[in-house]
């Protein structure tokens, strides 16, 4: 099953999201859509929900109301009360109690901050297998740097001919308007940076999504490419290399 997507599947997709009742609405579209990675529809699925909320109900989509609301629930389960948890939260904050259930739902069942960290701990997993040498994150910003990738590589490496010098890690899938997004607010920071790199879309993607990017070079994968071959030590490529970091 495939989670590369032409613009055309996604926007069908999209549509038919928009047009099913929430209720089994994977399922339907498993039946529609069988050559999707089931994953992927949950993907879709869950960030199309987040998208319509926003326009709507932007109390709901920031994400200190979301860990609010989940967390007054969890603690008023913990406490054993009574049926009608739900009902009781929408009277206290004036929230909807149809789209209140649907956040805390959701947030149960995706737990986005547990995912990216799972999948950002696989990523490493991957890369130490391979024998790659690598700053993370963490040790990026004890440099001082602000806007960091989830992986800087030490020695390049090539993938289909690029050279890469940089992994990011996104545990969703990707969308023209999410990747555009992230284009904008991290991903062209990291290119001006450490030149050329990697964004991995665990759940997929639109395909062609990176003609959006010029001549910058940044590749789009959903897994950690096979063929990601070092590239040799040279000693005016490593100098060149160690001015980035």
């Amino acid at each position: 099953m495939s989670r590369v997507l032409s613009k055309s599947t996604h926007k069908l997709l999209v549509e038919n999201i928009q047009k099913l009742p929430y209720r089994n609405r994977v399922e339907a579209l498993n039946l529609l859509f069988p050559q999707v990675c089931v994953d992927t529809l949950k993907c879709v699925v869950a960030q199309e929900c987040q998208k319509r909320m926003k326009i709507s109900h932007s109390r709901l989509t920031a994400l200190e109301s979301v860990e609010d609301m989940y967390e007054r629930y969890l603690q008023a389960i913990s406490r054993g009360e009574e049926p009608g948890i739900l009902l009781r939260l929408s009277d206290e904050t004036g929230l909807v109690p149809a789209l209140l259930a649907r956040t805390i739902v959701e947030r149960h069942y995706q737990k986005p901050d547990k995912t990216s960290f799972e999948y950002e701990i696989r990523l490493r997993m991957e890369l130490e297998e391979r024998k790659m040498t690598f700053l993370h994150e963490d040790h990026l910003r004890a440099k001082g740097y602000d806007k960091t990738p989830d992986i800087k590589l030490e020695i390049p490496v090539a993938v289909d001919g690029q050279v890469i010098n940089w992994i990011e890690s996104k545990a969703l899938f990707g969308d023209e308007e999410t990747h555009r997004t992230y284009l904008k607010e991290q991903l062209y920071s990291y290119w001006n940076r450490f030149g050329p790199g990697l964004v991995v879309y665990w759940f997929g993607y639109v395909d062609d999504l990176e003609k959006i990017h010029g001549n910058r070079t940044i590749l789009i994968r959903d897994a950690l490419p096979s063929n990601m071959a070092l590239m040799e030590q040279d000693p005016h490529r490593q100098a060149a290399t160690n001015l980035t970091i």
